[in-house]
């Protein structure tokens, strides 16, 4: 069995994603978007799980999905920054 390190995905009914290529290797997906905010630009996301990569494929909705995702990351991100702040206002760290 071939172990897929590189994967092109291009959804066709998406009216926001033209395609996404995920590199396993180095967990980083890079997405075409055709609308909306990045419109026409192309995105790299770093430490996106392979598991992430297939639940977005396997999805209706790739899109929604992709944006559901990297949300939960950004507020994940934001949440424990928030809570390293506070913690160094008292350890002085």
């Amino acid at each position: 069995m071939r172990e897929v390190l590189t994967e092109r995905f291009a959804p066709k009914k998406s009216s926001l994603v033209e395609y996404i290529i995920y590199d396993a290797k180095n967990k980083e997906l890079e997405v075409k978007y055709k609308s909306g905010k990045h419109k026409g630009k192309l995105k790299k996301y770093a430490q996106i799980a392979q598991e992430q990569f297939e639940y977005i494929v396997a999805s209706e909705s790739v899109g929604r999905t992709l944006i559901s995702i990297l949300k939960k990351r950004a507020d994940d991100d934001n949440g424990s920054s928030f809570w390293k702040k506070i913690q160094s206002l008292f350890t002085g760290y």
